[in-house]
């Protein structure tokens, strides 16, 4: 019968029983491995000593590395702040600065224009607008035609113009306007909530207001949902705008 010893693995410290052979010193191959590179730059080792995510403390080097947070309550307490508001707003900021980059955003627009770019492709194309549309964006401009609610407002304007663009102004153009009475109407929906878009319309509005129009916004719940509250606030403005002129 073949002698075997019995002791802790120098790497993991994980009690094992071999066979007598030299001098055992790790439980496998996988332990060897990272004692062997464990001084190296970039080595898997350097990689495993991580921190708990809340408390800072060291984490003990162990066969999962997935591991975050050193104990239970670290981790309750780590998670509620990872998805409090706080930590949101600062990924959030992270990932604007990373969006206003010069290079990432050039890269973005290669990719985009390149034939590499999986929206090129009719079929994934109309699989993607489905799948906005099935995800609770079905009024969302895909082909560059007004929306849904645009064209519903619209319908019950007469004398108004779809898609006005204002002359002298970089092509600034206005979902719904009245030219006549320089009453310009806005149609958004959820991609205005957009911190981008958000700065644009404010452009926008800035730019109009100066030109001496006035101009009133809807969101696309509110014309689907109560289209006469929101036709009796533009013959309000009509009207005040009339009596001006």
């Amino acid at each position: 019968m073949r002698a075997v010893v019995t002791k802790n693995c120098e790497w993991c410290g994980v009690l094992f029983t071999q066979e007598k052979k030299r001098k055992p010193r790790f439980c496998g191959h996988r332990c060897a491995a990272l004692w062997r590179q464990r001084n190296q730059p970039g080595a898997y080792a350097s990689r495993l000593a991580k921190k708990c995510e809340w408390c800072g403390a060291e984490l003990p080097l162990k066969r999962d590395s997935r591991t975050r947070f050193c104990n239970r309550e670290c981790k309750v307490l780590g998670r509620k702040f990872i998805f409090s508001e706080e930590a949101r707003q600062e990924r959030r900021e992270r990932m604007r600065k990373l969006n206003e980059r010069p290079d990432l955003q050039a890269k973005r627009a290669a990719f985009l224009a390149s034939d590499r770019s999986p929206f090129k492709q009719p079929e994934i194309h109309r699989k993607s607008v489905e799948i906005q549309r099935a995800n609770g964006f079905p009024n969302l401009n895909y082909d560059g035609a007004p929306t849904i609610p645009q064209k519903l407002l619209f319908d019950h304007l007469p004398g108004a113009t779809m898609e006005f663009t204002l002359s002298e102004s970089n092509g600034l153009r206005v979902d719904i306007a009245i030219p006549s009475l320089k009453l310009a109407i806005e149609v958004d929906g959820l991609s205005h909530m957009k911190r981008r878009e958000k700065e644009r319309d404010a452009r926008k509005e800035q730019v109009l207001k100066a030109r001496g129009w006035v101009m009133l916004r809807f969101w696309n719940a509110e014309i689907l949902g109560d289209l006469a509250s929101v036709l009796a606030r533009i013959q309000a403005a009509i009207t005040a705008l009339q009596e001006i002129a």
